[in-house]
């Protein structure tokens, strides 16, 4: 079931319950987030307004604030994407948040913000331990080299490393990067 737009008042209490201090309160102000941001349903909340999230103590709070502000950025909603805290999220200790970061970073691209520094990031998660991440680096490289022409050869070892790793979902990620990778002329030598 589609959720409609929220009325200025109801987006109102929403940003106040996303920055609550309540848990609860606010686990559930990103489940109406989220559910917003699927049905494509809300307008009016800038990435700024939720950044605050990324750096809170709870992992459930990074976890879904990480997620929220890669979906706005899939959506094309306006607003200033915190490229440097998506970085350094690439390094959480949750292995959720990191993927999820690492997703984001892929999907800020997508509204022409993104940087060569940014790679460095997501080549380390290229070594780890879950596939899940991996894979989900390796597209985000592609989209950096697809929608920002950005790369760097330091990620094409890696990469091609990938392509015999024992997850499908990593080695057609591995394949994409390549592939867009050498479309901007970032080949092996």
């Amino acid at each position: 079931m589609k959720v409609s737009q929220l009325t200025e008042e109801e987006l109102e209490a929403l940003k106040q319950q996303l920055r609550s201090d309540d848990t609860p309160l606010r686990s559930a102000a990103f489940e109406r987030l989220h559910q917003l941001l699927k049905d494509r349903a809300i307008f009016g909340l800038a990435p700024s307004e939720i950044s605050g999230a990324l750096q809170n103590a709870d992992f459930e709070t990074r976890r879904q604030a990480s997620w929220a502000i890669g979906k706005m950025a899939q959506n094309k909603l306006p607003g200033d994407y915190s490229l440097d805290m998506m970085e350094r999220l690439t390094q959480d200790p949750d292995p959720e948040v990191r993927e999820n970061a690492a997703w984001a970073i892929g999907e800020i691209s997508g509204v022409q913000m993104g940087r060569e520094g940014s790679i460095a990031f997501l080549n380390e998660l290229l070594e780890d331990e879950s596939f899940e991440i991996r894979g989900m680096a390796a597209w985000s490289i592609g989209r950096l080299a697809e929608k920002m022409f950005l790369g760097n050869v330091s990620s094409l070892a890696p990469l091609t490393r990938m392509r015999e790793d024992s997850s499908e979902f990593v080695r057609k990620s591995a394949s994409f990067a390549l592939e867009r990778l050498a479309k901007i002329g970032i080949i092996s030598p």
